[in-house]
């Protein structure tokens, strides 16, 4: 089993924005293992990238520390091209580079708007497009968002929450314009992880989650290397959670709209009670619309079933 993944992506070359610490590192150490050549970049990090770079290479790994502010497009791009002149290919790309400025909307301060815009939206859509004019057919494009995009416990994070939202938009869009190219595009949505980031609020945030702990960066890396395999081929445009669900989320919820008329059930109803999920409806749609009645979809319009 070790051997199978430490051979899953041998050959294969990986970008990872924002990869010097936290999460990103998480996942240029796991891609790393799993055999992949790894580029990623750092704003200001640059001990922690190259004693990354030196770990990784020490294994017998091949990594690559490129410094790049991912608030400059041209610095995004040019890394993108680095990574693919040093390395000859791009494979998998990892959005993960992104900042928190928190603060109320009443308070916030357009230049700090502006920042995490730049950073948490703009970046992100270079990355991909840069990406995805280098990668090969059948490449995979992960964006680490956060669950922040779905569920805001606190006040100060309404400006970092609308910037993860808008990641949302982004995957479903680019898997439909990368689909023909068999690039996948994927979203992965963490929930509190444990970094160093987060470690001074840990204790606030663990009453709030059922486990009663943070979840781990290598938790998150193993998703993303999943997403970027073989196995994952069929996935494309998704949100995906990687969290502990929250103990104090609302006692409802809202299916959508069906037939003209909005529903409103309480948690738990769900497709036992003849609640077709969107994805669900969307297969009986869009693969055979005579199967809407045999298999319960409406055809109206898609019913969505949040669980927030």
């Amino acid at each position: 089993m070790a051997e199978a993944r430490a051979s899953s992506f041998a050959g294969k070359v990986a970008v990872v924005t924002g990869g010097s610490k936290g999460i990103g590192a998480g996942i240029v150490r796991r891609l790393a293992l799993d055999g992949a050549a790894v580029a990623f970049t750092y704003s200001s990090s640059k001990e922690k990238a190259l004693q990354l770079v030196a770990e990784i290479e020490s294994s017998g790994g091949k990594a690559l520390a490129v410094k790049a502010d991912s608030a400059s497009a041209e610095e995004v791009q040019g890394a993108v091209s680095e990574a693919v002149d040093t390395f000859g290919a791009l494979d998998i790309f990892v959005s993960n580079a992104g900042i928190l400025i928190r603060g109320t909307v009443d308070t916030y301060s357009l230049e700090d708007l502006d920042r995490m815009i730049a950073i948490n939206i703009r970046a992100a859509f270079v990355g991909v497009q840069a990406a995805a004019k280098a990668m090969k057919d059948g490449g995979r494009i992960i964006l680490i968002g956060s669950n922040t995009a779905v569920r805001t416990a606190f006040p100060g994070a309404s400006v970092y929450s609308m910037t993860k939202s808008a990641l949302t938009g982004l995957v479903r869009g680019a898997a439909i314009d990368l689909a023909p190219r068999a690039i996948t595009v994927n979203n992965i949505q963490p929930g509190p992880t444990a970094t160093e980031m987060s470690s001074p609020h840990a204790e606030m945030v663990k009453p709030f989650i059922p486990l009663r702990r943070m979840g781990e960066v290598s938790e998150v890396a193993s998703f993303v290397s999943y997403l970027a395999s073989n196995e994952a081929s069929f996935i494309t445009g998704a949100s995906l959670p990687s969290m502990a669900a929250t103990s104090h989320s609302r006692d409802w919820i809202y299916e959508g709209r069906a037939y003209g008329e909005t529903k409103r059930v309480r948690r738990g109803q769900g497709i036992a009670q003849g609640h077709t999920p969107l994805f669900a409806t969307r297969l009986c749609r869009h693969i055979h619309r005579r199967t809407d009645a045999r298999h319960g979809c409406r055809p109206a319009e898609y019913v969505r079933h949040l669980r927030r």
